[in-house]
């Protein structure tokens, strides 16, 4: 059984009401932990995470709450452990995670036409459904490091205790992993990293996304 998950707010065709600054992330893992509770109802199996970008971000703090609640998680290039970044990698995310937060605060339609443009720049594939409602998150994880209570699992080492396969893109500006990070893969049995040969949306890319499948592929299965 495969079960997809939507984050809050990227759904740009539900007209629910949402609050004005969005969800903090605390709420959204939440409702994570309800979707996987609701999907995982009257079965005796774990389920196996998947999970890319924030969805990799949100599934890493919410099995630091509940180290239990997984068998396997496959993480695509946003690894739990990220590291200290040097002055071009810190200026490149300042720039374009501070732009979105204030992408998100205009006018939807302003902040949308600009959000599908940064999209583009950075290669997302789909950019043109990209809108400014899913900038909130960026403001919600500004709001924690200002205010000094950034989750433990995005400040520390905290590896959880389940198999790891970690692929992870090397093309690119930004490394969304640490050096310790890849070491823990290498020498953890039932864990291991594999890189990429394309930018952070490898598994969309002609190139890379066959690779990717197997890998994710093989590691289900063993």
């Amino acid at each position: 059984r495969i079960a997809a998950f939507t984050i809050p707010m990227y759904n740009r065709d539900n007209k629910s009401k949402h609050p004005f600054f969005g969800y903090p992330l605390a709420d959204v893992v939440a409702m994570y932990k309800r979707g996987v509770d609701a999907c995982m109802k009257g079965r005796s199996e774990k389920p196996i995470f998947v999970c890319h970008d924030w969805g990799a971000m949100l599934t890493w703090e919410l099995v630091a709450q509940f180290p239990e609640i997984g068998s396997k998680i496959v993480a695509l290039d946003i690894a739990q452990h990220t590291g200290k970044k040097d002055a071009k990698q810190l200026a490149i995310i300042l720039c374009y995670q501070w732009l979105l937060c204030f992408l998100y605060l205009l006018p939807s339609f302003i902040g949308t036409f600009f959000t599908s443009r940064v999209a583009k720049v950075f290669g997302a594939p789909n950019a043109k459904r990209a809108h400014a409602g899913m900038n909130y998150l960026y403001l919600q994880l500004w709001k924690l490091i200002f205010t000094n209570k950034l989750p433990k699992s995005l400040t520390r080492f905290a590896p959880p205790e389940v198999p790891v396969l970690y692929l992870y893109a090397t093309v690119g500006p930004l490394k969304w992993y640490s050096k310790r990070w890849l070491e823990h893969m290498e020498k953890t049995p039932g864990c291991r990293a594999v890189a990429m040969d394309a930018d952070h949306w490898f598994m969309t890319r002609r190139k890379t996304s066959e690779k990717a499948t197997r890998e994710i592929v093989k590691f289900l299965a063993e």
